[in-house]
């Protein structure tokens, strides 16, 4: 079967590289991949599938560049005319990830097993029912939701569940919200599984699966920003929304007027290691001060080497032949400024 959905991550006039859509769903965090993941517009995907067999997808993508729906040339992809028009009919009649940046917000695998045990207790609570089989059977889930409920009103927990979740559902679109709701297990509510609900729709098995992750982390957002009973258990999958440790620990030592060899010192690493933290921290902080690294004489040279706005042509041995001495990682900063600049213009 030909994989159709991983043509949405290619484009028909950006040469990309395979392997770095690879890299950001598997989040594996490089200066590389990172700064790659930010031309390409993939960084919201970071973590969306850190299960991938990486064999698998080097042969969908083979199998997609053999059916021409991809071409390749100088070991980057492009979107065909044949694989534009198949992503656009695929796009018609299957489901895609809505909020992908929130897979590396939560921790989607405990979130849905806390939130099928979640949903199927106070279901049964609310019919004052305490013999049952649990739905899950993984042991932190289970003793994440004991422990909550013992601090929790179990009174006032359910009627405000009851309440959330129907409020949440009505933000969704009617078809999704009906296959997410099917597959829990609640009083008297057997619960379908993936293969059931693709049988009943006749949606593939990856639309549902798709669908199920999608509503679930969704809803850990929503019960995230309305606090109060439910903010305890979201907190428990949340994932850490920082820098990488050790990244941040040498952003800070560059905040507080540490120059690399000074930090370097300080860190007791390799000063390649250090300029590596500093390009992935350009890239993931919002609010990062170029002027840190780069001084007004570097923007000067750089700027009268690379005038033009095509980036991804940019070519570091440039800056070489011109006969100017500048590491590598200040290069490569520049190009994040410069990248981040011309997003902010579109």
């Amino acid at each position: 079967m030909v994989e159709l959905r991983l043509l949405d991550f290619f484009s028909i006039d950006q040469p990309r590289r395979q392997a770095v859509l690879r890299q950001i769903l598997k989040n594996k965090v490089t200066s590389s991949s990172i700064y790659w993941g930010l031309r390409y517009n993939y960084l919201s995907y970071l973590n969306v599938f850190p299960e991938l067999d990486e064999k698998n997808y080097d042969r969908a993508i083979a199998q997609l560049i053999e059916e021409n729906y991809l071409s390749k040339k100088d070991n980057k992809l492009l979107l065909t005319i044949k694989g534009q028009q198949a992503l656009e009919e695929f796009k018609q009649q299957h489901y895609f990830i809505d909020r992908p940046q929130l897979f590396n917000k939560y921790d989607l695998k405990l979130w849905k097993e806390i939130l099928r045990l979640m949903i199927q207790v106070l279901s049964e609570l609310s019919f004052e029912n305490r013999r049952y089989y649990v739905v899950s059977q993984n042991l932190k889930a289970q003793f994440y939701i004991k422990k909550w409920l013992y601090q929790e009103k179990k009174k006032v927990l359910i009627p405000q569940f009851k309440e959330y979740l129907l409020d949440f559902l009505e933000s969704q679109p009617k078809d999704k919200s009906d296959i997410f709701m099917n597959s829990f297990v609640g009083h008297g509510l057997p619960g379908y599984t993936i293969e059931q609900l693709s049988e009943f729709t006749g949606l593939a098995t990856a639309d549902i699966q798709i669908v199920i992750a999608d509503l679930s982390l969704k809803f850990a957002d929503y019960l995230n920003q309305k606090g109060g009973n439910f903010l305890k258990i979201v907190n428990l999958v949340a994932r850490s929304q920082g820098l990488p440790t050790s990244v941040e620990e040498t952003y800070t030592l560059l905040q507080k007027g540490f120059t690399v060899e000074k930090i370097k010192q300080i860190r007791r690493l390799k000063e390649s290691t250090i300029q590596e933290h500093l390009i992935i921290a350009s890239i993931l902080s919002n609010n990062f001060d170029y002027h840190q690294v780069l001084t007004s004489e570097d923007h000067r040279i750089l700027q009268s080497i690379y005038s033009d706005d095509n980036l991804d042509d940019w070519k570091y041995q440039d800056l070489e032949l011109s006969g100017h001495q500048m590491p590598f990682y200040k290069f490569r900063i520049y190009q994040v400024q410069r990248s981040k600049l011309n997003n902010d213009r579109t």
